[in-house]
């Protein structure tokens, strides 16, 4: 884990400032939302408008969260995980 660890700070020191910072605002997320991150926060952080992602959530086109949206009764339903969150963020920087 720790050889993990320093090859992700390794590749992060090498980005651009405006998306190490990013990293750092994500790192920051996950500490505060240790399982579930509340849609308006991911919403917030992606810069998306939230009727927009959770549109999308509902559709299934959003890969790193589950959500419905019940018809009948008006109920909608989101969740995004923290892990499947910060894992597909920082994907391209562990591949």
């Amino acid at each position: 884990m720790q050889e993990h660890n320093s090859i992700l700070k390794e590749k992060k020191n090498n980005l651009p400032p405006v998306i190490q910072n990013k990293i750092d605002e994500l790192e920051t997320l996950i500490q505060k939302y240790p399982n579930k991150i509340p849609t308006t926060v991911v919403a917030k952080f992606l810069g998306m408008d939230i009727e927009c992602l959770r549109r999308g959530i509902e559709q299934g086109s959003i890969p790193f969260a589950l959500g419905c949206n019940n018809d009948k009764y008006g109920n909608r339903y989101t969740y995004v995980s923290t892990t499947t969150f910060y894992l597909w963020y920082i994907a391209p920087l562990i591949k």
